[in-house]
């Protein structure tokens, strides 16, 4: 692949603390700062992913399923949740979803979340997972 060099100003402070970074990856600081733009680039395209699907999700409970503006934003916080967990890559894969997968997210949770509230969860996350496989 053919490299470009690009000059970058950088303060003696962030200078210091890439190359010490750098030194302990085994890196020199240029491949750290490639590494570093391209983790940069890759997380900016997951949350460009993520916010489509939740959109495309909170259009899906207004126009087809008539919810409330708050059990809509009650459905969405959950199924950010599920998207963050399950694809943090921004790659999805919507076979990897399974009911014991769902039942494990529900459980971690759980401790925190009592009553009425978990079943709302339950319920927010089997329709998540069904938009997410229609």
């Amino acid at each position: 692949m053919a490299r470009r060099q690009v000059i970058v100003q950088l303060d003696d402070a962030l200078v210091a603390d890439l190359d010490k970074a750098a030194a302990q990856e085994g890196l020199n600081r240029s491949e750290l700062i490639r590494l570093a733009a391209n983790a940069f680039l890759a997380a900016r395209k997951t949350r460009r992913l993520e916010r489509e699907l939740v959109e495309a999700y909170r259009s899906y409970l207004k126009r087809e399923r008539g919810l409330a503006e708050g059990s809509i934003e009650l459905y969405v916080a959950q199924v950010r949740r599920l998207v963050s967990v399950w694809w943090p890559s921004g790659e999805a894969n919507v076979g990897e979803l399974d009911a014991a997968s769902v039942s494990g997210l529900v459980g971690r949770g759980a401790s925190r979340v009592r009553g009425p509230s978990t079943k709302t969860r339950v319920c927010a996350l089997r329709s998540g997972v069904r938009f997410v496989h229609a």
